[in-house]
C-alpha cells in the first residue's frame, strides 16, 4: 500500500467528481485504481471517498457526492493492491515504462548540448534547462543569448581561479559585487570596442582593500557628493556666478552656521574669521564699522591668575618693521611696536617701542595717570599750571630762600653713558639737588621687557619747573639789588 500525493484537488458539494491539479492518476503504474481511497485534507480534518473510476490523469468519479466543497486542496490517495495477474502485468509495464522515459530524459541531459526540455513523467511538469554536456562548457568562453538568471539567494558567479572576485546575491540583503577581504578590483576601459579579459585595459577608477577609490580622472556629480568623514584634494575648484562653501556646525539644520563666499573683487566668511596662528596678507587691510566700533582687537586668550605685585602682564603687540634691515643683537629687523600693559600693583599703561640699527633700545611708557615717561631719557614734563583758580595759600615771599638754594647747587660737566658722541655737557646732578631741596627732583620707575627679561629701572628726573621758578624769584632779588646799588651810587657825590 502506498499514498499518491501530487498536486492538488478541487471538487464541488453535492458532486462525485473530483479535479486535480498536474496530476498523473491515469499512469498505471502509480496503482490508481477503482476502489482506492481519496484522503482530502482540510484544517486539521480530512475527507476520506472511495474512488469509482480514474477517468483520465486529471479526473476521478467517486462512489458517492462530496460532502463538504474543497479548491486547490492537499489530498492523498491510498493505491490499491493489483487484484489480479493481467492488472499486475499492466502495471509493471507501465513501471517499465515510466523508468524508461526517464533513462531517456538523463540521456539526453547528458548527452545533448545547448537548452534542452525535460517533462516530469509523474506531474507533467515541462522545465527547459541547459544539457549537462552544454554546462561543462562554460568555463571554456560560451556565448549567451537572452536573459541568463540565477533565481536562487545565496548564489552568484564567482571569478578568478583565486575564487576572490563575484557577484553575489545573499539572502535577506541586495546583490553586490564581492571581493576577497584582500583584494583590490577595477573598473577598466578596454583597448577594443568587443572585449576579452586578454585585451589591454586603462583603469577608470579602482578600489583598494582598505576601501579607498581611486578615480583616474574627473568625477562629475549633478546631485550632493557628500563624504562622511574628510576630503582630501591637491585643489579645489568652485564655478558658479557666486560660488561658496557653507558649514553647518554641530549638525546644524539651519541655511548655514558659516559661510565662505565671493563677493565682487573679495572672498566673504561669515559669521566671523578666527586664525590660530600666522596670518600673512598682501596688501591693505581695513576694517569697516561704525562711530566708535572695535576695529581691531589684541587681546590675551586667557589672562594668567595671581600675578604677584611687581610683575608686568603685557598683551599682545603690534608691530611696524623692516624685513631684516637694521638688525642687530637686539632686534632681527628694525621696528617699532605698541601694547598695553599691566605694572602689577602700579599702574597700566601703553608702551611704544622703537629699535635697531645698533641703538639703545627705546620704550615711552604712557600711563593711565597721564605720565609719559622713558626708558632712557626720563618723564616727559608738561607746561605748569599758574592759574590762581586752581591754587590756595598764595601768599608773597621775598625771594631769599629761593636764592640761597640756587646758591647751594653745584654746577658741574657730565657725559651721558648713552651718549654715542661722548659729548661733554654741564648742568647739575639731580641726587645733589635733592638734597637742596626735594622739590627739586621727581623719582621716575618704570619697568619694560628687555630680551624676555624683566628690567626694573628707578631714576631720579630734575623737576625743570621748579628750580625755574627758584631761578626767577632769585633774578627778582638781584635785580632788587642791583637797582638799590646804583640808587645808592648815583647819591654818592663826584
Amino acid at each position: 500500500m502506498a499514498m499518491y500525493e501530487v498536486g492538488t484537488v478541487t471538487g464541488a458539494a453535492s458532486q462525485a467528481r473530483v479535479t486535480g491539479a498536474t496530476t498523473k492518476w491515469s499512469q498505471e503504474a502509480l496503482g490508481i485504481l477503482p476502489g482506492s481511497i481519496l484522503v482530502v485534507y482540510r484544517g486539521g480534518s480530512a475527507d476520506l471517498y472511495a474512488i469509482k473510476s480514474v477517468d483520465s490523469d486529471t479526473q476521478i468519479t467517486l462512489t458517492r457526492n462530496i460532502t463538504t466543497a474543497f479548491s486547490g486542496a492537499s489530498y492523498g490517495i491510498i493505491t490499491s493492491e493489483t487484484a489480479s495477474t493481467s492488472a499486475f502485468a499492466n502495471q509493471l509495464a507501465s513501471a517499465f515504462s515510466l523508468w524508461r522515459s526517464v533513462v531517456e530524459g538523463w540521456s539526453t541531459a547528458l548527452t545533448s548540448t545547448g537548452n534542452i526540455t525535460m517533462t516530469d513523467p509523474i506531474t507533467g511538469t515541462s522545465v527547459t534547462v541547459p544539457a549537462i554536456k552544454g554546462m561543462a562548457k562554460i568555463a571554456g568562453g560560451n556565448n549567451f543569448s537572452g536573459t541568463q538568471s540565477l533565481d536562487s539567494d545565496d548564489s552568484g558567479f564567482i571569478l578568478g581561479k583565486n575564487g576572490d572576485i563575484g557577484l553575489i546575491k545573499k539572502s535577506g540583503t541586495y546583490g553586490k559585487v564581492m571581493v576577497g577581504k584582500s583584494s583590490r578590483f577595477s573598473v577598466v576601459r578596454s583597448d577594443k570596442d568587443r572585449i576579452s579579459a586578454t585585451d589591454e585595459q586603462t583603469e577608470i577608477f579602482g578600489v583598494e582593500a582598505n576601501g579607498d577609490v581611486k578615480v583616474a580622472n574627473s568625477l562629475y556629480a549633478k546631485g550632493v557628493l557628500q563624504s562622511d568623514y574628510q576630503v582630501k584634494a591637491q585643489s579645489i575648484e568652485l564655478s558658479s556666478s557666486t560660488p561658496y562653501i557653507d558649514f553647518h556646525h554641530n549638525n546644524s539644520t539651519d541655511d548655514y552656521t558659516h559661510r565662505i563666499i565671493t563677493e565682487d573683487g573679495a572672498l566673504a566668511v561669515m559669521p566671523g574669521l578666527r586664525v590660530r596662528g600666522g596670518l600673512g596678507i598682501y596688501g591693505t587691510s581695513t576694517s569697516y564699522g561704525g562711530p566708535y566700533s572695535d576695529g581691531m582687537i589684541a587681546k590675551l586668550e586667557n589672562d594668567p591668575p595671581n600675578v604677584p605685585d611687581g610683575r608686568i602682564l603685557p598683551s599682545p603687540r603690534f608691530i611696524a618693521r623692516f624685513n631684516t634691515r637694521g638688525s642687530d643683537s637686539n632686534v632681527n629687523g628694525a621696528q617699532a611696536s605698541m601694547w598695553f600693559e599691566e605694572h602689577v600693583g602700579t599702574t597700566h599703561r601703553l608702551v611704544l617701542m622703537c629699535a635697531g640699527f645698533g641703538a639703545n633700545v627705546q620704550y615711552w611708557q604712557f600711563d593711565a595717570g597721564g605720565n609719559i615717561n622713558s626708558s632712557t631719557r626720563g618723564g616727559v614734563q608738561f607746561l605748569g599750571t599758574s592759574d590762581a583758580r586752581l591754587k590756595h595759600d598764595i601768599t608773597p615771599t621775598d625771594g631769599q630762600q629761593s636764592v640761597d638754594r640756587i646758591k647751594a647747587l653745584e654746577l658741574v660737566t657730565f657725559v651721558y653713558n648713552d651718549d654715542e658722541q661722548n659729548r661733554t655737557r654741564r648742568g647739575i646732578i639731580a641726587q645733589q639737588a635733592q638734597k637742596v631741596d626735594p622739590q627739586y627732583v621727581k623719582q621716575v620707575n618704570t619697568s619694560y621687557m628687555r630680551n624676555g627679561e624683566q628690567v626694573n629701572d628707578d631714576r631720579l628726573q630734575l623737576d625743570n619747573n621748579v628750580i625755574m621758578m627758584d631761578t626767577l624769584a632769585a633774578v627778582k632779588v638781584l635785580i632788587k639789588r642791583v637797582d638799590e646799588l646804583e640808587e645808592r651810587l648815583n647819591k654818592i657825590p663826584e
